[in-house]
């Protein structure tokens, strides 16, 4: 999906979703899970290191732990709210003061490199799960917004960390904790696999292999089953890496231009998990003149998301969880291929 095309539609969406009078909840009730990752955070006064591990979903609440917890610290977070107006908040987590001072410096520890690497990002965004590390990237499209270690330094003075003793990101395993169930249909036959593709099922037996295919993914649809620390990674996990295509980016900036190629139009931001193509398949349109209305009209095709009630998603698949403190509590949903026409007024 081209950058004019993923504004377009995410608009087309939104007045879908106000036309069919869904009401859009910023949170999904809390789950039972208990499970989630641990961050080491580790604090420099200006004299000695201290170093607590947390049981958190990302990186900015361990922090928030360790200052409610500690006497002799204090840290001003920029946004301690994950979302805003309905959107991601880009500074979420992110450290403004320390003891009401900017004189401070943050790292994340990226542990495929074994390298401390200074950061100015929210700290909200960093997970410290593995299949989020191998994913996830910052803005640069190229640095991990996976960690389990962080070290803030009090002063301007940077001590070694070669000292600090930093720990394993969180390994996602087959379990209740980390699986996700999707109701996978298209309404439109438009989706054609040239292949079948090997999925989770359930059985009397339990989990175990099945088959998605041509007949089954138009008629009746398909539950599959994949797990991951979020539902986009467990979407891929379930379908393969290969048939699920979105953005990794943690956000980007898209500018869109007037058509003489140097006025700016507009700019938005598109999020973690905004999905390009699943099974091979995007957001596809056709727009004409109905003969008889004499009015404009625009077709589009596009995967959409549920929750298993059948309510729209607020959000994309890489905001819910069904681990503890995650944005989102959420782990069934349906992902449908489906069509709309939208007519001018």
């Amino acid at each position: 999906m081209n950058e004019i095309s993923k504004a377009l539609f995410a608009g087309m969406v939104a007045v879908m979703m106000m036309a069919t009078g869904v009401v859009v909840c910023e949170t999904a009730p809390e789950s039972d899970a208990t499970a989630n990752g641990t961050v080491m955070v580790n604090y420099y006064d200006g004299s000695s290191w201290d170093s607590v591990s947390y049981s958190a979903y990302n990186v900015y609440q361990a922090v928030n732990k360790y200052d409610v917890a500690k006497s002799n610290v204090s840290f001003t977070f920029a946004s301690t709210q994950w979302v805003t107006s309905g959107n991601p908040t880009n500074d979420y987590g992110l450290i403004t003061a320390v003891d009401g001072s900017s004189s401070f410096s943050v790292y994340v520890y990226n542990n495929s490199t074994q390298t401390w690497l200074t950061t100015t990002y929210g700290l909200g965004w960093y997970r410290p799960f593995a299949d989020y590390a191998a994913t996830a990237t910052l803005p640069d499209g190229t640095t991990t917004a996976g960690a389990s270690n962080v070290a803030i330094v009090k002063g301007s003075t940077v001590p070694s960390m070669t000292s600090l003793t930093t720990i394993d990101l969180t390994e996602i395993e087959e379990t209740d904790d980390f699986r996700y169930s999707f109701f996978i249909r298209d309404l439109t036959s438009m989706v054609t696999l040239s292949d079948s593709v090997s999925v989770t099922i359930q059985t009397p037996m339990g989990y175990g292999p099945g088959s998605l295919n041509n007949v089954n993914l138009h008629n009746p649809g398909l539950t599959i089953y994949g797990y991951g620390s979020d539902a986009y990674l467990a979407l891929k996990n379930a379908l393969g890496s290969s048939n699920v295509i979105g953005q990794n980016t943690i956000w980007e900036l898209h500018t869109v231009y007037e058509e003489d190629g140097v006025t700016v139009k507009y700019t938005y931001y598109t999020y973690y998990s905004w999905m390009d193509t699943v099974l091979g398949v995007g957001t596809d349109s056709a727009s004409g003149v109905d003969p008889l209305l004499g009015r404009e009209w625009t077709t589009y095709w596009y995967w959409a998301s549920y929750t298993a009630s059948g309510s729209y998603l607020s959000y994309t698949l890489g905001y819910y969880s069904g681990l503890s403190d995650s944005y989102n509590s959420e782990t069934a949903f349906k992902y449908i291929y489906e069509v709309s026409t939208q007519f001018s007024s």
